[in-house]
C-alpha cells in the first residue's frame, strides 16, 4: 500500500468523523 493511499483513507476517515461530530451538536 503507498503512503499516499493510506493519507487518503485517513483523510476520509477524518473527514467522516467530523460530519458525525457536527451532527450530535
Amino acid at each position: 500500500m503507498n503512503n499516499e493511499e493510506r493519507d487518503d483513507k485517513i483523510s476520509a476517515t477524518h473527514d467522516a468523523v467530523i460530519v458525525m461530530v457536527k451532527q450530535v451538536k
